[in-house]
C-alpha cells in the first residue's frame, strides 16, 4: 500500500526548511531553497562570482558539404575570453578559418587535429586551447572546407 510522501528518510521536511532558514540566518522564505554555495561558507557575490567564472560550451551543428561551409558562430553577450574549440568529425585534408571581429584568427588550419577523436586518444583535454578576449557583441565567422559531406558540430569553449 502506498503513503503519501511526508518525509525523506527520517527527516520531516517542514522541520528541514526550518533547520535550513535557522543556519541561513533567516534570509530564505520558507519552502524555497538557500541560495547555492552559501552552505560552504561563500556569500551570495562570492558565489555569483564562482559561476560567472566557470567554463561553458556552445555547439553548433552544421551540414558540411564538398568544398566550402560558412558557419556564424553567436556567443551570449556575457562570453569574455575564448578558451578554446572543437569539432566532433573530421577527415584529414580538411581545413578551416575563424575570424573573430573581422581578426582572422586561425587561417587554413588543420580540422582533422581539432577532432573530439585525436585529441582525447592523444591524451589532450577535449579542445585545443586558445586565449581570445571577447567583447560583449562579437562577430565570429567559421569557414570549413572539406573534401566529404557529413553532419558536423564545432565546439566553442569559453568564460
Amino acid at each position: 500500500m502506498n503513503k503519501p510522501f511526508k518525509t525523506y528518510g527520517n527527516i520531516n521536511p517542514t522541520k528541514f526548511r526550518t533547520a535550513l532558514q535557522t543556519i541561513n540566518g533567516g534570509k530564505s522564505a520558507t519552502g524555497t531553497p538557500i541560495f547555492p554555495g552559501t552552505q560552504t561558507g561563500l556569500d551570495i557575490e562570492q558565489v555569483r562570482e564562482f559561476i560567472m567564472n566557470q567554463k561553458r560550451a556552445s555547439g553548433f551543428v552544421f551540414n558540411q558539404v564538398i568544398g566550402s561551409t560558412s558557419v556564424q558562430i553567436s556567443l551570449p553577450g556575457d562570453a569574455r575570453l575564448l578558451l578554446g574549440i572543437s569539432f566532433d568529425t573530421s577527415t584529414p585534408g580538411d581545413t578551416f578559418d575563424l575570424t573573430i571581429n573581422n581578426n582572422k584568427f586561425l587561417d587554413n588550419v588543420s580540422t582533422y587535429l581539432h577532432s573530439g577523436n585525436v585529441l582525447l586518444n592523444a591524451g589532450f583535454q577535449n579542445f585545443v586551447s586558445y586565449s581570445q578576449p571577447l567583447a560583449s557583441k562579437n562577430s565570429i565567422q567559421l569557414v570549413s572546407r572539406s573534401t566529404g559531406a557529413f553532419l558536423n558540430t564545432f565546439t566553442v569553449y569559453y568564460i
